[in-house]
């Protein structure tokens, strides 16, 4: 039980410490207003998501051939996501936004970090 707990405070910390400027004092007020940039770059920057993508296409790169169809790689994106069991809705959800660039990377010999790079998941 302790586990998630810490988890879910890691994580926030996380994700506020990436959304606004952290002082000796705290947040500044002004730091707080989000907008639509700041949004875009939690999405982007959040520290787990990187961990995801290259899990995700390595576990994938692993068992794809060449006869397989965009269906059954776009299955096989969202089957990879069950091996992260705590991450698996966070994942389901990343691979859902993700679907065509995922699958378009999985079609180069770019490895799993080189790919997640490029489609700006790691940083």
């Amino acid at each position: 039980m302790k586990f998630p707990i810490m988890l879910c405070f890691l994580l926030a910390y996380a994700v506020c410490a990436q959304s606004a400027h952290f002082h000796d004092e705290g947040f500044l007020e002004d730091d707080l207003a989000f907008d639509a940039d700041a949004d875009a770059k939690i999405e982007t920057e959040f520290p787990g998501l990187c961990f995801i993508c290259k899990r995700v296409l390595a576990t994938v790169q692993r068992t794809l051939s060449q006869d397989d169809t965009k269906a059954v790689i776009e299955k096989k994106l969202h089957d990879a996501c069950r091996t992260l069991s705590w991450m698996n809705r966070i994942c389901q959800i990343l691979v859902s936004k993700n679907i065509n660039k995922l699958r378009d990377e999985l079609s180069t010999i770019d490895s799993p970090r080189a790919a997640c790079v490029k489609i700006h998941l790691c940083w």
